[in-house]
């Protein structure tokens, strides 16, 4: 069974308030992207996230909100994406996104958990807060995620945000200390910690709480972006296939804590992305990955994760 821990929901325009002040539809105004292209992109109904799920064959999905008016320009009420997942309760989930310095943060994601049946914390991004992951503020909320046994999903690394503040996401030794003071939070670092990969496994290593999804880096392997700026040059080696090698040829104390997710990528583009790893990596000479930790990583890594979700 495949769960995709990592699928965002959004209604275009209602969750991008602000009109055209508003961050995503001014960043995409500046991109030149048309009022279709910026619709193709922002509106993420359950219905396209249903559709896209069956066309890649996935079993369970989990939606995200975000709550990052000022950066991303995504302001989605928990209570709009709860109702939206209930009448497709076992076949999507959801998870509760805050805003991690809030004084009603840690209060929002008890109530989402108790009373509106979140699986999850996240997304959250301390890039889109302008605030650092070890912020003693920030513990409320770990520390309602830790009680309940549901994990906290962080963007920690690089946001496309031009607003968002990478001194707060790129210093990944804030997770180390996020690690260090709850060990029993189950923590998963979003986008495999895009694009430090070498510290988010060296982390993994060293934190039995610690997991990361790899939403964003297999569906590299098959194509280049169909993004407005994809790159005249596409060199898919240092995209796709590096961080799985780096994962997998590192010392650790456990090598199944990636967990498949695909974010915003099309669900089918990814898995096939992801199929193309080990092909890839063998037509270029370099070692494949044992191909049942890539079958894990599809549909066992989760399971310890997300024990909210009955396999």
């Amino acid at each position: 069974m495949i769960l995709d821990c990592h699928l965002h929901y959004r209604k275009y325009p209602d969750h991008l308030p602000g009109g055209d002040a508003n961050a995503m539809v001014r960043s995409a105004k500046a991109m030149g992207q048309t009022e279709a292209q910026l619709r193709q992109r922002a509106d993420r109904s359950i219905e396209r996230l249903l559709r896209e799920m069956k066309e890649s064959g996935t079993d369970k999905g989990i939606a995200l909100g975000l709550k990052a008016l000022t950066t991303n320009g995504s302001d989605i009420p928990n209570e709009d994406i709860a109702e939206a997942v209930k009448p497709h309760a076992g076949k999507l989930y959801w998870g509760a996104a805050v805003v991690l310095t809030d004084a009603s943060a840690p209060v929002e994601a008890e109530h989402c958990i108790k009373n509106l049946g979140a699986v999850a914390i996240g997304e959250v991004g301390p890039m889109y807060e302008h605030v650092r992951l070890d912020d003693p503020r920030c513990f409320r909320v770990y520390e309602v995620a830790r009680s309940y046994d549901v994990p906290v999903m962080i963007h920690a690394g690089i946001v496309g945000a031009s607003m968002a503040g990478l001194k707060n996401g790129g210093d990944l030794s804030a997770l180390d200390e996020v690690c260090l003071n709850f060990p029993e939070l189950k923590v998963i670092l979003c986008h495999f910690g895009h694009p430090y990969f070498h510290e988010a496994t060296d982390l993994m290593a060293k934190h039995a709480n610690l997991y990361s999804d790899i939403s964003g880096v297999p569906g590299r392997a098959r194509k280049p972006s169909a993004g407005v700026n994809a790159p005249p040059v596409f060199y898919p080696f240092a995209h796709a296939y590096e961080p799985f090698l780096i994962y997998f040829s590192t010392p650790a104390r456990n090598h199944n804590k990636l967990l498949w997710a695909t974010d915003v990528s099309v669900p089918k583009e990814h898995l096939e992305g992801f199929r193309n790893i080990n092909p890839g990596l063998k037509q270029m000479g370099y070692p494949t990955i044992p191909e049942d930790r890539m079958e894990k990583i599809l549909h066992e890594n989760w399971k310890p994760v997300f024990t909210k979700i009955k396999a």
